[in-house]
């Protein structure tokens, strides 16, 4: 506040005027805290929503165990060598 706004006021005047200033500031101050309290709550929402989509990747570690059948394969060589024994005849 400039004191030329106030030029030739009264000093009860002036007074109650600074103080009619105060209450509306303190009013501006209320309405930006509910505003900010409002935003606070939709930031917490959307967190939650970030941590579904990490579930389904665990299904992904069943696939694994189906390497180890591919060893039974290799038994079947050994079949091969009953062949020689009978050139020996």
């Amino acid at each position: 506040m400039s004191q030329k706004r106030y030029a030739g006021v009264s000093d009860e005047n002036w007074e109650w005027d600074r103080e009619q200033d105060e209450e509306d500031n303190d009013r501006e101050c209320e309405v930006k805290r509910e505003k900010k309290e409002k935003k606070c709550k939709r930031g917490k929402k959307g967190e939650r929503g970030k941590r579904g989509p990490q579930g389904p990747q665990g299904a992904q570690g069943a696939q694994g165990p189906q390497g180890a059948q591919g060893a039974q394969g290799a038994q079947g060589a050994q079949g091969a060598q009953g062949a020689q024994g009978a050139q020996g005849a």
